[in-house]
């Protein structure tokens, strides 16, 4: 009798533990549905990451507790515009899943939209600046 109620009592928890993670799933899910998808390009990455947010007067406001490096580029996957990554700093977001509000980690990044666009020549792990 003992062993049956620890068992359930396993069970049960397993079931809380994977309803949480779904039910996580979908409000991420519903939050990058809702907003704009950006790329995040660092001198270290070679594929780039991808990032949620809204964008206001020179600001994301992103998914996620991230770290951006200073100087990164961010790219608006909507309209192609890029920016340069100025500072970051956590802050909550609220997001809305089945009508009810969501309080998640989010992070804030500072943007300058005066991005410098050159063109280069990849030479084994080495760019060089195209002359014109």
């Amino acid at each position: 009798m003992i062993q049956s109620k620890r068992v359930q009592s396993f069970v049960e928890n397993i079931k809380d533990k994977i309803n949480n993670i779904i039910l996580e799933n979908k409000i991420e899910q519903e939050f990058k549905n809702n907003n704009t998808k950006f790329s995040l390009y660092t001198k270290d990455n070679i594929i780039p990451i991808v990032l949620y947010g809204k964008i206001n007067n020179n600001e994301i406001l992103v998914y996620g507790d991230c770290i951006i490096e200073q100087n990164s580029i961010i790219v608006n996957e909507c309209n192609k515009k890029a920016y340069y990554a100025i500072s970051s700093s956590k802050q909550e977001i609220q997001t809305t899943h089945n009508s009810n509000i969501y309080i998640r980690k989010g992070t804030k990044i500072l943007l300058d939209e005066n991005v410098k666009e050159v063109k280069v020549i990849k030479a084994k792990n080495k760019y060089y600046l195209l002359k014109d």
